[in-house]
């Protein structure tokens, strides 16, 4: 028996592993068919925990080191931030040389973990959020522990709904997600007529590339999460050291009260990118105050320049910025001198790839505004600007404009352009309290003249925008106005109690309100969350392309249409801008030009269809609810009856391009 032992065993595992995987093939757990999909999360996860704790161990340590007069709660989340605009720039430039591959990306960031956690920054990193989570324990005042109940409950819902496919996030399918993966499908840049969008500021997009890069869409999400708690913390920490706890949690409560809020920070945009890059700049600001060390413009200049990199739209913030500069130090013109250089130049180097990029690429830096550009005629910037089309000097429209933009009735993204009704029941107190602030104690006053002028100045190139046309109404353009704006609200809600009464309290009666308000909108966001279900996506119990159909079924059509083609298709969308995730090469028609522009270039449907063979489009996909866009709908149908039908379904049609 002794000489047989290990022929026994032997047969004896063979029988083993043969009952077992008979059974488990048979009987398929639930858990063993969930298991790529929970290993992916889980992948997710310890991807954007190795890039938050490099971003905050690196971003902590410089700052540590060049900026001596930040202390650890600021370095903590001004480090972070700095850190994630770095790998922005590290991201892009992998990118563009064509070295993003996943193997550089991951040898990358596991040896920067390694030399973080080896020469001690990483330990730093956590005495400095140590200190941060200390001062956000402080007691809350007495009335007001629901805020922090509902908010934690706010990142709770928001966290979950960033597990769930980008389907609803309609720039993230255009071009938040789209532009970076079609950097690393392409190897880099490409001087093809892609989108307008692939030219312009992204600096968070750059950031995405390691997600994205790394085999995670989850990711970004989880990134834009994370700088939006980076945003709230840090204005949070600065108001808490001005007027005291009450009046901090006042202004989270304001922040959170906007419904579309959750939606955008689960989502891969890059509006908090934005909010956090202003947050930071104008607190260094506000820390100018008294201090004379030359560093702290190079610190807010970079910053400035980082948020130049993430859109257009950050021209508000250097321009607040050299005002501030004037203003304060109008006695002294060689300081005023020195300082607006060391911040312009600073803000400029950091801010100077993108601009560059599109100068050599495109002949304009701000491609495709100001000055056109190659791949832009008159045709697309008329179509693209809807010039003429907004409210117009119509005194009644602008008075009406915040009632307006509260009911968010006329916002061109209904779902993330709503911003609650408690920031308009604010605004007359919002405008006695600053007129009250003259007498108050320097710091306080100068921080909110501060806030309220890069808020005056947001809000009023968004009134204009405005009424020049209406593909600005868009609420959540204000994003960073409202934030700046709400230490100056929450003074408001304070000074309520100058209203109460022996009979009616106003401040308890909007206590409650404000508490009822926000509770609704986060039962209503989870009710949205509830429904999308992310989680079932996320561990694999819902398949990806059926979330897609199931939540966006025009869009999920398109996927399934697109795979179906051979795999050296190039296909031609006509009214559909969403391009991430297709497995074909796909040209977008990001501002639903590309029919009209064609006519207007070609003139005729044989002169289309001729040019379409020869730029190597084999299929068009038609998208129906482009019906009502068409500007030539007789010539149009013309066009498509001289194509092949390969499939069609209630919301897409897939067209075959004839052979010349």
């Amino acid at each position: 028996m002794t000489k047989l032992r290990p022929v026994v065993i032997i047969i004896f595992l063979l029988w083993l592993a043969f009952v077992l995987g008979a059974f488990y093939i048979t009987q398929r757990p639930f858990a063993i068919q969930v298991g790529k999909g929970l290993c992916s999360t889980a992948w997710s996860l310890i991807l954007t925990g190795i890039l938050l704790t490099n971003a905050a161990s690196w971003g902590g340590h410089l700052i540590r080191k060049v900026f001596p007069f930040i202390n650890a709660e600021e370095r903590a989340l001004l480090g972070t931030g700095l850190g994630l605009g770095f790998f922005g720039l590290i991201g892009f430039g992998l990118a563009v040389l064509g070295a993003a591959h996943w193997y550089i990306l991951l040898i990358l960031q596991v040896a920067l973990l390694a030399v973080v956690g080896w020469l001690g920054w990483l330990r730093e990193a956590r005495e400095d959020f140590t200190g941060l989570w200390q001062s956000l324990r402080t007691p809350v005042a007495r009335g007001f522990l629901w805020i922090p109940c509902l908010a934690a409950l706010f990142a709770i819902l928001c966290l979950l709904l960033a597990f769930a496919p980008p389907a609803d996030s309609f720039d993230a399918l255009a071009y938040h997600l789209a532009v970076p993966s079609l950097w690393l499908k392409l190897g880099g840049l490409t001087s093809a007529q892609i989108l307008p969008s692939y030219w312009f500021p992204e600096l968070a997009e750059g950031v995405f590339v390691w997600g994205l890069g790394l085999g995670s869409e989850i990711t970004p999400q989880l990134l834009h999460f994370a700088w939006g708690i980076l945003t709230i913390a840090l204005l949070w920490f600065w108001i808490q050291k001005l007027w005291g706890n009450s009046l901090a949690w006042r202004s989270i409560a304001l922040m959170i009260s906007m419904p579309s809020l959750p939606m955008i920070a689960s989502w891969a945009y890059t509006d908090l990118t934005l909010c956090f890059f202003v947050v930071a700049v104008l607190y260094l600001l506000w820390r100018s105050i008294g201090v004379t060390d030359w560093r702290l413009w190079v610190l807010s200049g970079c910053f400035c320049g980082m948020a130049m990199g993430v859109k257009y739209a950050s021209f508000v913030l250097p321009l607040v910025t050299i005002i501030w500069i004037t203003w304060r130090q109008k006695r002294r013109l060689v300081d005023m001198i020195r300082s607006g250089c060391i911040f312009g130049a600073t803000a400029i180097l950091v801010a100077c790839p993108w601009y560059i990029r599109n100068w050599i690429w495109t002949n304009n830096p701000f491609f495709p505004f100001v000055f056109g550009g190659k791949f832009w005629d008159s045709f697309q910037a008329a179509h693209y600007s809807f010039g003429g089309t907004g409210i117009g000097l119509n005194l009644v429209e602008i008075i009406l404009l915040p009632f307006n933009v509260t009911l968010g009735h006329r916002d061109t993204t209904y779902f993330d352009g709503r911003i609650g009704p408690l920031w308009l029941i604010l605004l007359p107190v919002c405008l006695w309290v600053l007129w009250s602030l003259r007498r108050e104690i320097d710091e306080k006053r100068l921080a909110i003249y501060l806030l309220a002028l890069f808020g005056a100045l947001s809000l009023g190139f968004w009134t204009i925008g405005v009424i020049t046309t209406n593909a600005l109404w868009q609420s959540r353009y204000l994003f960073p106005a409202l934030f700046m704006l709400s230490p100056l609200a929450a003074l408001a809600w304070e000074n309520l109690s100058h209203l109460d009464w022996k009979r009616v309290r106003i401040s308890n009666v909007f206590n409650v309100l404000a508490a009822i308000s926000i509770l609704v909108s986060l039962l209503d966001f989870g009710l949205f969350v509830l429904f999308r279900n992310p989680l079932a996506v996320a561990i694999g119990i819902e398949a990806k392309q059926v979330y897609f159909e199931r939540i966006q079924p025009t869009y999920g059509d398109a996927l399934a249409l697109v795979s179906q083609t051979p795999k050296d298709a190039h296909i031609y969308f006509l009214f559909e801008p969403r391009t991430y995730g297709m497995s074909r090469s796909v040209h977008s028609d990001l501002i639903l030009d590309n029919l009209g522009h064609d006519f207007y270039i070609y003139h005729t449907p044989e002169a289309i269809l001729h040019a379409w063979c020869s730029q190597g489009y084999t299929y068009v996909l038609y998208q129906r609810e482009g019906d009502t866009l068409l500007e030539n709908p007789i010539e149009s149908r013309r066009l498509f009856s001289l194509l092949e039908i390969v499939s069609a379904t209630p919301n897409t049609i897939l067209y075959r391009v004839p052979p010349p």
